[in-house]
């Protein structure tokens, strides 16, 4: 999944010379189509997964995701902050952060 571009929804962040936002909301919809995606709450900052899909996933897969959730939740609450818990939909345990600032843990 790449989430470069240079459309009109782009913006600049630190890290990421530009993130096109329409590639962020595709992935999230083809995430969501998948059934990794159960539940999103931009307020919050967090995403809640499928954890057996979550698992079945190598780390760089799981961190392109978490970015994807990041930049998603981040654009949808218009802060222009890029971070995102990642959440077992069914258990409610925290898998994973990813940040701009301190990048990707797994739990």
């Amino acid at each position: 999944m790449s989430l470069g571009g240079n459309e009109s929804s782009s913006v600049s962040t630190p890290q990421q010379s530009t993130v096109d936002f329409a590639k962020v909301e595709k992935a999230m919809e083809d995430l969501t189509k998948a059934g990794l995606v159960k539940k999103t709450d931009p307020s919050l900052n967090q995403v809640y997964v499928s954890k057996p899909y979550w698992d079945a996933q190598d780390i760089e897969a799981k961190e392109t995701a978490a970015k994807a959730f990041a930049y998603y939740v981040g654009y949808k609450k218009g802060t222009n902050l890029y971070w995102v818990d990642i959440y077992d939909w069914q258990s409610g345990k925290r898998l994973a952060k990813y940040s701009e600032s301190w990048g990707f843990t797994v739990y």
